[in-house]
């Protein structure tokens, strides 16, 4: 894979997530709904790149993911806790690897769906990391149900997204430079 042209692109849907958010943000009563550009483009990435390749990826965006967002503590204060979203996206990448050799890589649909799919795990293994943190005597202004649904209605929302971000992303899939071959029925 081109860690070049994957650094670019990460960085555009990590712009695309923090500059767009409040224009494609949804209220619904106590909830906010937005969606991720890093979770499809790390789909799209999953789909297509080596195993190796993949696993990395996810680390790294996890990672960027956890650095980006801050906590609220108690004290009207922030607090950065690198891990939840890295494993998160470690969890979600390696179902789309588990599974890639079964789907149509280059459908739209497929992106979508994985997308929803990921960001649902996502969200679940977030809200799980972090109420733990809350049970362990962290300041951490945090309220699970409200956050976990919140999660569960923007990766319907991601997955929206990602099927549209497919229809560019799929053409220009020759510049990552993919060594992967399509291998079929979960073969590395």
């Amino acid at each position: 894979m081109n860690w070049f042209a994957f650094a670019i692109a990460a960085w555009v849907c990590f712009g695309l997530e923090i500059g767009l958010r409040e224009l494609l943000l949804l209220r619904l009563t106590h909830y906010t709904v937005a969606p991720s550009f890093v979770i499809a483009f790390l789909v799209f990435i999953a789909l297509h790149a080596s195993q190796r390749a993949v696993l990395w990826a996810a680390v790294m965006l996890g990672v960027l993911v956890d650095l980006t967002g801050a906590l609220l503590l108690e004290p009207r204060e922030a607090a950065v806790i690198l891990g939840p979203h890295a494993i998160a996206f470690l969890i979600g990448a390696q179902l789309v690897l588990s599974i890639r050799g079964m789907v149509v890589s280059r459908n739209p649909l497929s992106m979508g769906v994985l997308a929803l799919i990921v960001a649902c795990i996502a969200q679940i293994v977030v809200v799980a990391f972090l109420t733990v943190h809350k049970l362990y005597g962290d300041p951490i202004v945090w309220d699970a149900s409200e956050r976990l649904v919140s999660g569960l209605f923007s990766a319907v929302y991601t997955g929206i997204l990602a099927t549209l971000l497919a229809l560019l992303l799929i053409p220009i899939a020759p510049v990552f430079r993919f060594s992967h071959p399509h291998r079929r029925f979960g073969n590395p």
